[in-house]
């Protein structure tokens, strides 16, 4: 029981912030939640275009339940669209205690980056 309780201690250290800052298994995990949404996010952007001409904002996809979520995995997202011609998801941190976290983004081109 000694060596249970004592792995469980170490494992449960793992999953909440350290105090300098490092990240987390939580981090992890949310950084790729939040690269996940972005890919949904892009490929609802897919299947708008084709059925309306143009793409969306979140609140279209939103409207029209391509999506159902508007911050999640510690991330906000917002959409920026040019018409049937570009668009743009954006990720940003949603805690100002996650400063150290990356800016996502994806386009029509379905590649993820850190602008």
């Amino acid at each position: 029981m000694i060596v249970l309780g004592i792995g469980y201690w170490i494992y449960r250290a793992e999953l909440v912030a350290r105090p300098d800052g490092t990240s987390t298994i939580i981090d992890h995990a949310d950084l790729a939640g939040a690269k996940t949404d972005l890919i949904s996010i892009g490929e609802a952007e897919r299947l708008y275009l084709t059925s309306h001409e143009g793409y969306a904002t979140l609140d279209q996809l939103q409207e029209a339940g391509s999506i159902a979520f508007q911050s999640r995995h510690g991330y906000e997202f917002n959409i920026e669209v040019d018409g049937a011609l570009h668009f743009r998801a954006v990720a940003t941190p949603a805690s100002p205690s996650k400063k150290e976290w990356p800016v996502l983004s994806i386009d029509e081109t379905l590649q993820i980056s850190q602008p």
